[in-house]
């Protein structure tokens, strides 16, 4: 395994752990998702039954693409946040 497979491993971990034990103890994060999740299933309910057009189906695409792009951000903010802690301790390493 390489260093840069490693690094993306220990991030992907780490980002899990964050999800499971951190953000789902959170009361707002919570409520906020189970809020998003009710309106999702009304959603599809509804584009099952047929009652919203291509317009809809759009939305959800949208929806879809905006939280894989949210997603991403996180994940490279997070890589970004990683590296700079380790030029930090680099530098005090140096200068202390």
């Amino acid at each position: 395994m390489s260093v840069l497979e490693a690094f993306h491993q220990m991030l992907a971990q780490r980002m899990d752990h964050i999800n499971e034990h951190i953000l789902n103890n959170i009361e707002d994060y919570q409520r906020l998702n189970d809020e998003c999740d009710g309106i999702f299933a009304v959603i599809i309910a509804l584009l099952e039954e047929g009652t919203i057009t291509e317009i809809g189906k759009l939305l959800i695409e949208y929806e879809d693409k905006k939280l894989e792009m949210q997603s991403l951000v996180e994940t490279v903010m997070y890589e970004q946040g990683v590296k700079d802690g380790c030029c930090l301790e680099s530098i005090l390493h140096k200068n202390f």
